[in-house]
């Protein structure tokens, strides 16, 4: 089930095979994309790899919450609380993280482009190789900060800005 898109499919009943029920997490998957609701929390839960693309996750308390290979594209995570959050190989394409708290996320390798970053805190995440691009809310301070701990900027067809490392240079 890891990536299925759940939305709008009848879980009454529904067995992975004979003898296994649908566990908790796609539960819980089902449950955030069928009944769109803000200040959830899913602190500490698992939804790696669930497909959430388009939820309504705003004022959410998502602590130390696993995301990683999740996809959230045009998800609603504004004023969420993402700290602590494992996001590496995220699709956060088109989100909404408005006044959202991502201190000490992992975004390894996550895709960020076209997210609304206005007042984002972006404090000890790891942002290394994750992809920003026509991001609305981002100062030049922040993206040389973020480019500094490795963070690619795709702002233009073609264009890379990356840190250079002086190896290699």
């Amino acid at each position: 089930l890891s990536g299925a898109n759940l939305r709008n499919v009848d879980l009454k009943d529904f067995k992975i095979n004979e003898n296994t029920q649908l566990d908790g997490k796609w539960h819980n998957v089902w449950d955030i994309v069928n009944k769109p609701q803000t200040n959830r929390d899913l602190s500490g839960y698992d939804l790696s790899q669930a497909c959430l693309n388009n939820a309504e996750l705003s004022c959410s308390r998502l602590v130390k919450a696993n995301l990683a290979d999740a996809h959230l594209k045009g998800s609603n995570l504004s004023q969420a609380n993402l700290i602590g959050a494992n996001l590496s190989n995220a699709d956060l394409n088109r989100v909404n993280l408005t006044s959202a708290d991502l201190s000490g996320a992992d975004l390894n390798s996550a895709n960020l482009r076209d997210a609304n970053l206005t007042d984002t805190h972006f404090s000890e995440a790891n942002v290394n190789n994750a992809r920003f691009g026509y991001n609305q809310g981002v100062s030049e301070s922040l993206k040389q900060d973020l480019i500094a701990r490795g963070a690619i900027f795709e702002d233009d067809l073609g264009s890379h800005d990356r840190q250079r490392d002086p190896v290699l240079v």
